[in-house]
């Protein structure tokens, strides 16, 4: 009877340690399976980060490029001003700025 009490207790310990055996490759499964969605949650993250951050360069690109269109273009404008003024006498501007009102009204009164 001894004997047969020991061995169901080795029995029992050896069934015990294969529990806790099985508990600790689930366990590892589930960190492992944890682990994989984190990295690839992780890369996720990684992309959309450097997605916002080429979105970041190219709107400074396209900020830079209107910059550069108004700078240019105000140096357009200022250059034809000083041809205007440099060409047409004060009076006679005055003059064509009048005739362009009124025909501005005339085609608005029709």
């Amino acid at each position: 009877k001894k004997q047969e009490k020991i061995r169901e207790e080795i029995e029992e310990k050896e069934q015990e340690k294969l529990m806790v055996e099985e508990k600790y490759g689930n366990l590892q499964e589930e960190a492992a399976g944890k682990t994989k969605k984190l990295q690839k949650i992780n890369q996720m993250y990684k992309s959309a980060k450097a997605e916002i951050s080429d979105m970041k360069q190219e709107h400074e690109r396209r900020v830079e490029t209107l910059l550069d269109d108004i700078k240019q273009l105000t140096k357009e404008m200022r250059l034809q001003e000083l041809l205007i003024n440099y060409t047409i006498p004060p009076e006679f501007q005055e003059l064509i700025e009048k005739v362009k009102k009124f025909k501005s009204l005339l085609s608005t009164s029709k």
